[in-house]
C-alpha cells in the first residue's frame, strides 16, 4: 500500500494536535504534527506537504491578536 499525502497539521493543543494525526494516520495519510506557528514555517519550509491543517486561533499567531 503507497502512504496517502503528506500532511502538516498545526495546533497549539496538545490533545487536538495527537488525536486528529491518529485518525488521519489510520487513514492512510502520512503525518507530521506540531505545536506552534514558528514550527510549521520551519517544516513547511523543509518539507514536502499536500496539505497543512492549520489551527485559526493559533496563539502568537498574528491572525489570534486581532
Amino acid at each position: 500500500m503507497t502512504p496517502g499525502p503528506h500532511l502538516l497539521v498545526v495546533d497549539d493543543e496538545a490533545g487536538i494536535r495527537e488525536s486528529l494525526s491518529s485518525i488521519l494516520e489510520d487513514e492512510g495519510y502520512h503525518v507530521e504534527a506540531v505545536g506552534s506557528a514558528e514550527e510549521a514555517l520551519e517544516r513547511a519550509a523543509a518539507g514536502n506537504f499536500e496539505v497543512v491543517l492549520l489551527d485559526v486561533w493559533l496563539r502568537g499567531s498574528t491572525a489570534s491578536r486581532r
